[in-house]
Order: structure tokens, then sequence, then C-alpha cells
């Protein structure tokens, strides 16, 4: 068993969530995060983010909204990446830290409201 503590940091004016996975032991461990396929997506996975784009489910928005979400991410302390038809995977290497990057979108902002603008804001974050 390992105690591991998770803190998601939001700043104000800023799109991307900071999460930092903590294991609380003295061993080294592997991390797991990723995204859920969801039904006819566009899914883009690049070396150091995965991002999807979709049409809402489960019924979180009235109406038709489409709806991206990405996983921002240094492939150097990313050991294996998993990708099947339900979900595509983040394995860690052994570390006591595991940092990355969440965000979102979707169809009724104003600024980013296209899988192409999401598509660029996350590379744009990344440098």
């Amino acid at each position: 068993e390992v105690d591991v503590l998770v803190r998601v940091t939001a700043f104000s004016g800023v799109r991307n969530a900071k999460i930092e996975a903590f294991a609380l032991s003295d061993e080294n461990v592997q991390f797991v995060t990723g995204l859920n396929h969801r039904e006819e997506e566009t899914f883009i996975s690049e070396e150091d983010y995965y991002l999807s784009w979709a049409t809402s489910s489960g019924g979180v928005a009235k109406g038709d909204v489409e709806v991206g979400a990405a996983i921002l991410f240094n492939p150097a302390r990313v050991e294996t990446q998993l990708d099947d038809a339900e979900q595509a995977l983040l394995i860690s290497t052994p570390c006591k830290l595991f940092e990355y990057w969440i965000s979102s979108a979707n169809s009724k902002e104003s600024e980013i409201n296209t899988l192409e603008k999401f598509k660029t804001f996350a590379e744009d974050a990344l440098n």
C-alpha cells in the first residue's frame, strides 16, 4: 500500500490546471493518468500531450456542445503510453512526484471553441 497525495492547482486567469501526484512512501512508484475515449471523438496523441475533442455525453450540457480535454506532460517523465478503445494512458517513470497539466475548452466559448484552436492553445502552452 502506498499513500498518495494529489494536489490540483487552478490559477486565476489561466486555463490550465497543474496536477501534482506525490507518493508518501520511501519507495518510488509509477503513477497512471490519461483520458477516456468518447464516441466520435477526434483524438490527438503527440509526444508531449493528449487531446480529445467530441460532442459532450452523459447529459453534462444542454444541446450539442463540443468539449475538448487535454493532458500536457513531460515525455521524459513517462515510461509507457497505452492506447486502446476505451482510454489513452500515461504511466510515469518510477518517482515520488509526477507533475502534469490538464486543460479543457468547449464550442460555446468565445475564443477557444474549435478543435484547431484548442490544439494550437495546447501546443503554445507547452512552449
